[in-house]
């Protein structure tokens, strides 16, 4: 069995299996096509260079699972609060990094 004959059969087996495994890791679904699209990108550069992969579905499931983490990090990064001071008679407003927890639409007081 060639490559490619190998990789559709485990592209067909896996496909909707990798796709709930990442919507179930909280991602959206859009995104979670997308990553689940990359995850068997990276399968077939990694069957045609002729690394041997004992275990495809395994190492799929552990690409997608990384990507997972990898996306919900990246939003983390970029979530930030509003808050708001008054000092004297003047209102000082500025953002801050949002706490592990908050939501990311917390309003200011």
């Amino acid at each position: 069995m060639s490559v490619h004959e190998r990789l559709e059969d485990i592209y067909a087996a896996e496909r909707n299996h990798i796709y709930m495994y990442l919507l179930y890791c909280g991602v959206p679904p859009q995104r979670a096509q997308e990553l689940a699209q990359d995850s068997f990108l990276k399968l077939y550069m990694r069957m045609t260079e002729g690394e041997p992969i004992e275990n495809p579905r395994a190492w799929l499931y552990r690409v997608a699972h990384n990507a997972a983490r990898r996306h919900h990090i990246s939003k983390m990064k970029f979530r930030v609060r509003n808050e708001s001071v008054k000092i004297g008679g003047a209102r000082i407003s500025f953002r801050i990094p949002a706490q592990a927890g908050l939501r990311s639409g917390y309003a200011a007081r």
